[in-house]
């Protein structure tokens, strides 16, 4: 798919709240499109490169209280369950 049908094609599929998967290689303009949508929306876009994180850095750390396993999310995550927004990794 051309980068400019993807951008025609991202609004209606992120409408939807299912997770979009992009292809290809680097330099052609995937993570620009995604910016330009998500902006043009005034979303709010978080960038997570997970080639440079720990897969506890997107899980948690784990702790105990009251005897039970939790976890404790990323602070990079926003705290409002109810955010409009992107996470683009």
């Amino acid at each position: 798919m051309k980068p400019s049908r993807i951008k025609e094609v991202l609004g209606p599929l992120l409408d939807s709240r299912w997770p979009i998967f992009l292809w290809g290689p680097p330099g052609v303009g995937k993570s620009s499109i995604v910016y330009q949508v998500v902006e043009s929306r005034g979303w709010k876009l978080m960038d997570v490169r997970a080639s440079l994180l720990d897969p506890t850095d997107l899980r948690g750390i784990p702790y105990v209280e009251n005897g039970q396993a939790n976890w404790a999310p990323p602070s990079f995550l926003p705290a409002d369950p109810d955010s409009e927004g992107v996470l683009f990794f």
